[in-house]
């Protein structure tokens, strides 16, 4: 986590002799002085890991500059 409490996000690439791989992800967050790790799934690619957290309304800081008054009033106004 930075000094802004933003979680940093891991991730590690399995794959099997076939070929087939996955994405486990998990994101770190300070709790208390010290370091906790969220697992938050298996996923096919990166970018599925990314959608899904665009589907939970996290913002990603190269999208902020794009962002709409209707987006942030949505969010903001989300319990």
């Amino acid at each position: 986590m930075d000094v802004y409490g933003v979680p940093n996000v891991h991730f590690v690439e399995i794959q099997n002799k076939a070929g087939m791989s996955a994405v486990l992800v998990w994101m770190v967050e300070t709790v208390h002085g010290g370091a906790e790790a969220l697992y938050n799934g298996a996923f096919l690619e990166r970018e599925n890991f990314y959608q899904h957290l665009r589907d939970l309304d996290h913002l990603f800081e190269g999208e902020q500059a794009s962002l709409t008054d209707e987006t942030i009033l949505r969010l903001w106004a989300k319990p």
